[in-house]
């Protein structure tokens, strides 16, 4: 079993790959999609991060229900996510308490659906 030194040479660091980090549009798109699937309080460690839409499942829907949602989606996700530079959002109903999400940001868009 390696030790935590003798692994230590396969993990990458240095300021370059930092950057690389934070500017990968693939990776910015999959913690958007990590935060559209994960209800806030879920998290032990960080109860605080995640999605606070559960309120709005009994809500009926139309247009001002897809406001309040695309409202809720960028104040919090604003706030979670470091890094994000937030677009645009649209909400839109698929069937009952099942919608989809596109979150518009600096490198492009992101699409998920949550089941509330």
């Amino acid at each position: 079993m390696p030790t935590i030194y003798e692994g230590s040479h396969l993990i990458a660091t240095g300021i370059n790959h930092d950057v690389d980090r934070f500017a990968d549009g693939e990776a910015l798109g999959e913690r958007i999609k990590e935060w559209v699937e994960t209800p806030e309080g879920s998290i032990a460690d960080i109860p605080d991060w995640g999605h606070n839409l559960l309120g709005f499942k009994h809500d009926p829907q139309g247009v001002d229900l897809e406001v309040a949602i695309e409202m809720s989606i960028a104040r919090k996700m604003a706030r979670d996510i470091r890094d994000l530079v937030l677009l645009g959002i649209s909400v839109e109903y698929l069937e009952i308490d099942l919608f989809k999400i596109v979150i518009r940001h600096q490198f492009g868009d992101t699409f998920g659906e949550l089941q509330l």
